[in-house]
Parts: structure tokens; sequence; C-alpha cells
């Protein structure tokens, strides 16, 4: 798909006749397959406005609208191979876009960290596969855990120390 000397207006115009511009109220195919696998699972999800704690360039509160988010503290992240540029896929951009969204992406990671939220990265290829999907979803969860159950382990050792 070559992009010719066009604004970005009319680009993104055409893109969104042909189908290509999603809101973000709406799911894509891969957000769809995740949420059926979390729902099958039994774990309840939102999709929330969470505030970053940071201002904008224009002065407003920074926003972020995880793709999942799981109480308390677990954000799944659905990234499109192209537009996010997998790296196994595309190993350098091809468009100015995907370096803008991979700069973008790095920045949410690291805001995601410093709200002490742990975050799954889910490629849009990684949802080919249910079984792949699943997987990836299953360790996530099975890591948190661990952590957590480690961490209320070494919170309450340290309250009854042993003699």
């Amino acid at each position: 798909l070559l992009l010719p000397n066009r604004s970005k207006s009319s680009i993104y115009h055409r893109a969104q006749h042909l189908g290509l511009v999603f809101h973000r109220n709406e799911m894509t195919s891969p957000e769809v397959q995740v949420k059926i696998y979390l729902q099958k699972l039994g774990i309840n999800f939102s999709r929330p406005s969470l505030p970053t704690g940071r201002l904008t360039k224009k002065g407003k509160q920074e926003i972020f609208k995880p793709d999942f988010f799981i109480e308390p503290n677990l954000v799944i992240e659905v990234q499109g191979d192209f537009y996010h540029c997998n790296p196994l896929k595309y190993p350098v951009p091809k468009y100015s876009f995907q370096e803008k969204i991979m700069l973008k992406d790095k920045y949410k990671a690291l805001v995601y960290k410093e709200l002490n939220l742990d975050v799954l990265f889910i490629w849009e290829s990684d949802c080919m596969s249910t079984e792949a999907l699943r997987s990836k979803i299953d360790a996530f969860i099975d890591s948190v855990a661990e952590v957590k159950s480690l961490e209320l382990l070494e919170t309450s050792q340290a309250f009854n120390p042993t003699t």
C-alpha cells in the first residue's frame, strides 16, 4: 500500500471508507478473540479510561484506554501487526506513522509500569492460533498470580518471623 502525497485527512477518510479505521468503542477481531477467551475463563474485565496523572501538551489530563483492564492491576493490550509494527513481521518500520506508534507504545508501557500495572501485549498474529493466544494469556495470568503469592508470603513472613 503506497501512500502518495495526500493530506492526512484525505488518507484518513479513504482508510475510513475502506473500513480500515476503527473507533475505539468497537473491538477489532483479535480483541474479540481475547474477550471471548477471558469470558470463557470467567475473568471480569473492563475498558476504562485510566488517568495517568500527567498532562498533555494542551494541558488536559492524559488518559489511556487499555483494551482490557482486569482488577486490581492487569492490562492486556492487543496490537495490530502492521499498525504497531510487529518486529517479527516488520523489523524496520515502513512508514513514519509506524515509528510514532512504536514510540507511543513504548511510552505507554513505561507509564503502565509507573502505575504498577502488569501488562501483556498481544500481537494480532498471536490471535491467529487459538492455542497460541490461550497459552499467552494463561502464562501471563499464572505468572502474575505467582508473583502476587510470593509477595503475600514474604509480607506474612515479615509480620510472623519464625524463631
